[in-house]
C-alpha cells in the first residue's frame, strides 16, 4: 500500500492520514507504526526503511514527513527510493505525508504513480466542514461546543496561504485545534464553551480589519500603522485590506455626497451602500473631516496602489505601508506607472 498524501492544513492532513491507513490496520492489527523526518533520514536507511520488514514486525505503517524537497534535488536519494519501493514487502504500508501541495509533475509524485500508489491531495476545509470538525475536537477535550458557537470559531480560525502563485484566505483546523485547546483549558477540560468565551479568547479578523480602516480614514497613522503590522503578522493579504479601503472611501464618498443632497439623498446613499446603521454616525464623521481636494489625492493613491501592484512596479506588502502613510498625511507618495512605456 503505497499512498502519497498533501495538504497544507497539518490537522486536517493528519486526520485524512488516519482515515487512508485505517483499511490496513483492520487488516493488520498489529501492525506497527514508524515516523520518519526527511531530515533525519540518512540514504542509506532508504532500502531498509521502505522495502524490508522489522525486526519485531512483519506487518508495518511507515509515514515519511518532507521527503518531497530531497526527492526533487537528489537524483541519488530518488533513484534509491524507487528501488526500494520497488521491491517493499506486500505487509508494508507506506505514506509521504507533505505539507505543501506539490506540482503535478514533481518526481515524488511520478514515483508513487509509477509504482501504482495513490496521490492524495487534501482540499481545504469549508467554515461548515470546520465547525463540525471543531465540535467533534471539544468532545474529545471533554468540553461542550454547539452548533452556534462553533460557527462562530471558525469564522475566526482562517490562514492565508499561496496556492498556485495566489494568496487565498481558508478555513484552518490546525489553528481552530489550537483554539480551541485553548479554550479548553481555561475552562480546565470542563463545562460549555459559550459566545462570549470565544469572543473574549479568539479575535475576529474583521473587527481587526475594521478598525485598520477606520484609523486610516481618521488620519491615526501610529495606529494604522501598529493594526497593519498586526495585520500581516497574521497572514492577511494585502490585496484583501486594500479592497477593504477602497470600499471603505467608497462609502465615504456616498456618505458626502447624499449629505449634501439632504437627508432623502443621505438615506438613499445608505441603503444602496447596504451600511449597517450602527456604521452611519461613524462615516458621517470622517466624511466630514475631508474636503474634495483630500479626497481627490487619496483616491489617486489608491489607483496608484492598484496599478502599480498589478504591474509589478511595486511589493504589495510595502505599497500598502505607503499608501497608509500618503493617506493619513494627505501626501502623494505613491506615483502612477507608466504603463503605455514598451
Amino acid at each position: 500500500m503505497l499512498l502519497l498524501l498533501m495538504g497544507s492544513d497539518v490537522h486536517w492532513l493528519d486526520e485524512h492520514i488516519t482515515a487512508a491507513i485505517a483499511p490496513f490496520r483492520q487488516q493488520f492489527p498489529d501492525a506497527t507504526l514508524e515516523r520518519f523526518d526527511s531530515e533525519q533520514l540518512p540514504l542509506e536507511r532508504i532500502s531498509t526503511i521502505f522495502a524490508g520488514a522489522s525486526l519485531f514486525a512483519t506487518e508495518r505503517i511507515v509515514i515519511t514527513t518532507g521527503l518531497a524537497e530531497r526527492v526533487a534535488g537528489e537524483v541519488t536519494l530518488r533513484q534509491a527510493l524507487e528501488r526500494s519501493l520497488a521491491t517493499s514487502n506486500p505487509l508494508l504500508c507506506i505514506v509521504f505525508r507533505e505539507t505543501t501541495i506539490l506540482e503535478e509533475k514533481h518526481p515524488l509524485i511520478e514515483v508513487v504513480r509509477k509504482l501504482n500508489g495513490t496521490v492524495q491531495p487534501v482540499p481545504s476545509l469549508r467554515l461548515p466542514a470546520l465547525a463540525q470538525e471543531l465540535v467533534r475536537l471539544a468532545e474529545g477535550h471533554g468540553v461542550t461546543l454547539q452548533a452556534r458557537e462553533a460557527g462562530l470559531l471558525a469564522s475566526r480560525c482562517t490562514v492565508l496561504r499561496k496556492i498556485r502563485g495566489r494568496d487565498v484566505v481558508e478555513a484552518d483546523l490546525t489553528k481552530g485545534a489550537t483554539e480551541l485547546e485553548k479554550i479548553a483549558i481555561m475552562l480546565n477540560f470542563h463545562g460549555k464553551i459559550t459566545r462570549d468565551l470565544i469572543e473574549q479568547l479568539v479575535p475576529a479578523p474583521q473587527e481587526h480589519i475594521f478598525a485598520l480602516v477606520d484609523y486610516v480614514a481618521d488620519g491615526n497613522l501610529d495606529a494604522a500603522n501598529n493594526a497593519l503590522e498586526r495585520l500581516f503578522q497574521r497572514g492577511e493579504p494585502p490585496q484583501l485590506l486594500f479592497t477593504l479601503l477602497v470600499r471603505h472611501f467608497r462609502q465615504l464618498l456616498w456618505i458626502a455626497a447624499g449629505d449634501r443632497q439632504g437627508v432623502a439623498a443621505s438615506a438613499a446613499a445608505h441603503t444602496k451602500l447596504g451600511i449597517p446603521a450602527f456604521r452611519v454616525k461613524k462615516l458621517q464623521e470622517q466624511a466630514k473631516q475631508l474636503d474634495p481636494h483630500q479626497m481627490g489625492v487619496i483616491l489617486d493613491q489608491l489607483f496608484a496602489y492598484d496599478l502599480a501592484t498589478k504591474t509589478g512596479a511595486i511589493d504589495s506588502e510595502q505599497g500598502l505601508r505607503l499608501l497608509i502613510s500618503a493617506v493619513c498625511t494627505g501626501s502623494a507618495l505613491l506615483t502612477i506607472p507608466d504603463v503605455t512605456r514598451t
